[in-house]
């Protein structure tokens, strides 16, 4: 690492550190604990989009897909069956799913059938025989999903407030994580192999929409999800604060008073504290495997196709078979990130995904962290992270301050009554003044790319 990296690096500490800090006095130990873990989780994400685009110069503005398919698998995993709901409609499913899979091994052999022909199909001919075969199977399976979705949704269940859901399959958490990073890259082929080849501009709306598609089926699929009804709760891989605090009282004795924290808080702490260092181990391993794909001659051969498509397929790169590889392993990153969000609100809600937060906020850290550096990323997350949530506090602190000062000062004056909701929207003008000055003062992110 060069001189000025290296000190970017130290000021980058720096500003985490303090923001910590000033979570931690200023608002609580808890607080200040739930805003690292949650970056932690937040910066694979981020470091998953910058593999698409620093090391690859894929823009993807579906970010938002890809972290609901990990969070729904985590939930999938570890929220267990319900029997009623199998017993009722399982069958039915079993038999889509088979249909489904004889219809693209159809589709499949189809393609590989074209290849091996001694004449040569016209494309358009093939694309038409593959849509028809795709139809077919959508007509020969609806009727019996739609019959097996009615009789899940209407099974009487002993658990009510499970009705209408199938349930998952009660696995560890853990084991989720890896689940929420599979489901991400298998949906990340399929897309990349519709939009990769694709302009970035054409490929930036085809992610948009199709990440749309997916927060849209996850809300409405109240069998598979519940929809807007939430699954919860969701399992930790360590001992969530309810089970901590069943610790304690159980005669276990951890005392962190000297750390400013109530006993009150212990559990709480101590749980999240857990987790924040589970969460740390993932991102540190994951962190080191990118830095040595990224020394190596395959990152140094993504980033030729980054800088120029032309002169790398000039020189025998398959260059959308190597996109497609770098498309799918940062949207593994990035299922991981949305499973380990998920395990730490311990709720699944697919209604909570929105743009501006799983897409054009993770963008916004990665910008001002620094593309092209997997060190930049990880300090674009925590740190656009902690500022997002400590502008509102701070905010209404000096709103409400500042009324009442003018109140005492100026005789007859009346704040404004919506002085809370004026405050949660600061966080946004905060972080695009943030983004303002990076873009004017270090345009290549805090921490650039070597």
């Amino acid at each position: 690492m060069n001189p000025a990296n290296r000190s970017r690096v130290v000021i980058a500490t720096a500003l985490i550190i303090a923001l910590f800090l000033a979570a931690w006095f200023m608002l609580s130990p808890v607080t200040a604990l739930l805003y690292l873990s949650t970056g932690l989780a937040t910066a694979v994400i981020v470091l998953g989009l910058n593999i698409q685009w620093g090391y690859a110069g894929l823009f993807n503005a579906g970010i938002l897909g890809f972290i609901a398919l990990g969070g729904y698998a985590v939930m999938w995993v570890s929220v267990p069956p319900v029997p009623e709901a199998i017993a009722a409609g399982g069958a039915g499913l079993l038999s889509v799913i088979v249909k489904l899979a004889v219809t693209a091994i159809c589709i499949w052999v189809l393609h590989l059938a074209a290849k091996r022909l001694p004449i040569n199909l016209p494309v358009w001919l093939l694309r038409t025989l593959q849509v028809s075969i795709a139809l077919a199977g959508y007509i020969w399976m609806k009727t019996e999903f739609v019959i097996a979705v009615e009789a899940i949704e209407t099974a009487d269940t002993l658990d009510q407030t499970m009705k209408g859901f199938i349930g998952g399959l009660g696995l560890p958490v853990l084991l989720g994580w890896a689940v929420g990073g599979v489901f991400a890259g298998i949906a990340a082929w399929f897309i990349g192999k519709v939009t990769l080849g694709l302009r970035s501009d054409y490929l930036a709306i085809a992610t948009l929409g199709i990440a749309e598609i997916i927060r849209t089926f996850l809300k409405n699929a109240d069998w598979l999800t519940r929809g807007t009804l939430t699954v919860s709760p969701i399992d930790w891989p360590v001992p969530t604060p309810r089970e901590m605090n069943g610790m304690l009282e159980s005669g276990l004795e951890i005392n962190l008073k000297w750390l400013g924290i109530s006993a009150e808080q212990t559990a709480t702490a101590v749980g999240r504290g857990l987790f924040i260092a589970v969460s740390a181990i993932v991102l540190i391993i994951l962190v080191l495997m990118m830095e040595r794909a990224l020394g190596s001659p395959w990152g140094r051969m993504m980033r030729a196709i980054r800088d120029n498509e032309d002169a790398a397929a000039a020189m025998g790169k398959n260059v959308v078979r190597r996109q497609l590889e770098v498309f799918v392993l940062g949207a593994i990153l990035m299922g991981i990130g949305g499973a380990m969000l998920v395990s730490l609100n311990t709720l699944f809600d697919p209604s909570s995904y929105h743009p501006p937060r799983y897409t054009f906020l993770i963008w916004t850290m990665l910008i001002v962290g620094g593309s092209g550096n997997n060190l930049g990323a990880v300090f674009g997350a925590l740190f656009i992270y902690m500022l997002w949530e400590m502008s509102e506090p701070i905010a209404q602190f000096l709103f409400f301050g500042g009324a009442d000062m003018l109140t005492a000062l100026i005789p007859g004056f009346e704040p404004p009554v919506d002085l809370a909701s004026r405050a949660s929207q600061m966080r946004v003008i905060v972080i695009g003044v943030a983004l303002i000055a990076t873009m004017r003062y270090a345009p290549k992110g805090v921490i650039p790319e070597r």
